[in-house]
Protein backbone atom coordinates (compact mmCIF):
# COMPACT_ATOMS: atom_id res chain seq x y z
CA UNK A 1 0.00 0.00 0.00
CA UNK A 2 1.16 3.35 -0.83
CA UNK A 3 1.29 5.65 2.02
CA UNK A 4 1.40 9.58 1.26
CA UNK A 5 0.06 12.20 3.17
CA UNK A 6 -1.84 14.79 0.69
CA UNK A 7 -2.52 13.23 -3.15
CA UNK A 8 -0.94 16.74 -4.24
CA UNK A 9 2.42 18.75 -3.33
CA UNK A 10 0.38 21.94 -2.27
CA UNK A 11 1.85 25.28 -3.17
CA UNK A 12 2.03 27.94 0.03
CA UNK A 13 3.85 30.69 0.52
CA UNK A 14 7.31 29.88 1.13
CA UNK A 15 8.72 32.29 3.35
CA UNK A 16 7.43 35.69 5.49
CA UNK A 17 8.84 39.01 4.92
CA UNK A 18 10.85 38.27 7.91
CA UNK A 19 11.76 34.59 6.77
CA UNK A 20 15.55 34.78 7.08
CA UNK A 21 15.02 34.88 11.10
CA UNK A 22 17.44 37.92 11.61
CA UNK A 23 14.79 40.37 11.66
CA UNK A 24 11.92 39.64 13.70
CA UNK A 25 10.43 35.86 14.28
CA UNK A 26 12.23 32.90 13.01
CA UNK A 27 10.38 30.51 10.78
CA UNK A 28 10.80 26.78 12.08
CA UNK A 29 11.58 23.76 9.17
CA UNK A 30 8.20 22.72 10.54
CA UNK A 31 6.42 25.65 8.76
CA UNK A 32 7.88 25.76 5.53
CA UNK A 33 7.88 21.39 5.14
CA UNK A 34 5.41 20.46 2.78
CA UNK A 35 4.19 16.36 2.33
CA UNK A 36 5.62 14.21 0.13
CA UNK A 37 5.09 10.58 -0.82
CA UNK A 38 6.85 8.08 1.04
CA UNK A 39 8.62 5.38 0.20
CA UNK A 40 9.40 1.83 1.95
CA UNK A 41 12.83 0.50 1.68
CA UNK A 42 11.88 -2.64 0.18
CA UNK A 43 10.46 -1.55 -2.83
CA UNK A 44 11.90 -1.91 -6.35
CA UNK A 45 12.00 1.13 -9.32
CA UNK A 46 8.87 -0.38 -10.68
CA UNK A 47 7.09 0.29 -7.51
CA UNK A 48 8.78 3.93 -7.52
CA UNK A 49 7.92 4.56 -10.97
CA UNK A 50 4.28 3.67 -10.43
CA UNK A 51 3.96 6.16 -7.14
CA UNK A 52 6.28 8.88 -8.72
CA UNK A 53 3.51 8.94 -11.66
CA UNK A 54 0.08 8.89 -9.44
CA UNK A 55 2.31 12.18 -7.47
CA UNK A 56 3.72 13.85 -10.54
CA UNK A 57 3.48 17.60 -8.50
CA UNK A 58 5.85 16.17 -6.26
CA UNK A 59 9.44 16.90 -6.83
CA UNK A 60 10.44 14.02 -4.57
CA UNK A 61 9.69 11.16 -2.48
CA UNK A 62 11.28 9.98 0.82
CA UNK A 63 12.95 6.60 1.65
CA UNK A 64 11.79 5.45 5.18
CA UNK A 65 12.65 2.10 6.69
CA UNK A 66 10.08 0.09 8.61
CA UNK A 67 9.49 2.76 12.02
CA UNK A 68 9.08 5.44 9.13
CA UNK A 69 12.45 7.11 9.68
CA UNK A 70 13.79 8.41 6.70
CA UNK A 71 17.25 6.88 5.49
CA UNK A 72 17.27 8.28 1.36
CA UNK A 73 15.60 11.04 -0.45
CA UNK A 74 14.80 10.00 -5.04
CA UNK A 75 14.83 13.58 -6.37
CA UNK A 76 11.87 13.05 -9.55
CA UNK A 77 14.25 14.37 -12.61
CA UNK A 78 17.44 12.55 -11.72
CA UNK A 79 15.44 9.06 -10.47
CA UNK A 80 13.66 9.00 -14.24
CA UNK A 81 16.92 10.00 -15.63
CA UNK A 82 18.69 6.95 -13.85
CA UNK A 83 16.00 4.58 -15.10
CA UNK A 84 15.70 5.87 -18.84
CA UNK A 85 19.25 5.09 -18.78
CA UNK A 86 20.00 2.03 -17.79
CA UNK A 87 18.34 -1.28 -19.57
CA UNK A 88 14.84 -1.80 -18.64
CA UNK A 89 14.02 -4.90 -17.15
CA UNK A 90 16.76 -5.01 -14.85
CA UNK A 91 16.20 -0.96 -13.38
CA UNK A 92 12.93 -2.40 -12.97
CA UNK A 93 13.62 -5.18 -10.52
CA UNK A 94 16.65 -3.08 -8.72
CA UNK A 95 15.97 -1.82 -5.32
CA UNK A 96 15.20 1.72 -4.68
CA UNK A 97 18.33 1.78 -1.90
CA UNK A 98 20.67 1.69 -5.09
CA UNK A 99 19.45 4.84 -6.17
CA UNK A 100 18.70 6.76 -3.41
CA UNK A 101 20.45 10.02 -2.20
CA UNK A 102 21.74 10.42 1.10
CA UNK A 103 19.44 13.18 3.06
CA UNK A 104 19.59 16.38 4.76
CA UNK A 105 17.54 15.96 7.84
CA UNK A 106 16.51 18.70 10.24
CA UNK A 107 14.06 18.91 13.03
CA UNK A 108 10.95 20.59 12.88
CA UNK A 109 12.30 23.26 15.63
CA UNK A 110 15.18 23.81 13.25
CA UNK A 111 15.16 27.74 12.20
CA UNK A 112 16.21 28.46 8.69
CA UNK A 113 19.36 30.23 9.90
CA UNK A 114 20.54 26.74 11.58
CA UNK A 115 19.15 25.15 8.20
CA UNK A 116 21.93 27.41 6.05
CA UNK A 117 24.74 26.74 8.31
CA UNK A 118 24.53 22.73 8.40
CA UNK A 119 24.12 22.82 4.65
CA UNK A 120 26.92 25.34 4.53
CA UNK A 121 28.88 22.89 6.17
CA UNK A 122 28.13 20.05 4.17
CA UNK A 123 31.27 18.45 2.64
CA UNK A 124 32.78 18.82 -1.10
CA UNK A 125 29.35 17.60 -2.50
CA UNK A 126 26.73 19.53 -4.02
CA UNK A 127 24.48 22.04 -2.48
CA UNK A 128 21.26 20.08 -1.65
CA UNK A 129 18.05 21.37 -3.24
CA UNK A 130 15.67 19.22 -0.68
CA UNK A 131 15.67 19.28 3.37
CA UNK A 132 13.96 16.24 5.15
CA UNK A 133 12.09 17.46 8.00
CA UNK A 134 11.47 14.98 10.75
CA UNK A 135 8.89 15.32 14.17
CA UNK A 136 10.41 13.00 16.90
CA UNK A 137 12.41 10.94 13.99
CA UNK A 138 9.24 10.56 11.89
CA UNK A 139 8.98 12.27 8.48
CA UNK A 140 7.25 15.57 8.37
CA UNK A 141 8.28 16.73 4.90
CA UNK A 142 10.34 18.43 2.82
CA UNK A 143 11.47 22.07 2.43
CA UNK A 144 12.37 22.57 -0.81
CA UNK A 145 15.42 25.48 -1.17
CA UNK A 146 15.35 28.11 -3.48
CA UNK A 147 17.70 31.17 -3.91
CA UNK A 148 14.94 33.41 -2.32
CA UNK A 149 14.24 30.73 0.54
CA UNK A 150 18.05 30.14 1.44
CA UNK A 151 20.53 31.39 -0.63
CA UNK A 152 23.75 29.58 0.40
CA UNK A 153 27.03 31.28 -0.76
CA UNK A 154 29.59 29.18 -2.42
Amino acid sequence: MIKSYEPKFPQRPAFRSTYDGTHGAPMYAGELARPVPRLNAHWNCKQTTQLLNSYSASPCAVVCDAKERPIGLIMRDRFFLQLTSGDWLTMNNMPITRLMNEPVIVDVQCTLTQIKEQLIRLPMRPKQRYVVVTNEGKLSGVIVLDERLCPVEQ
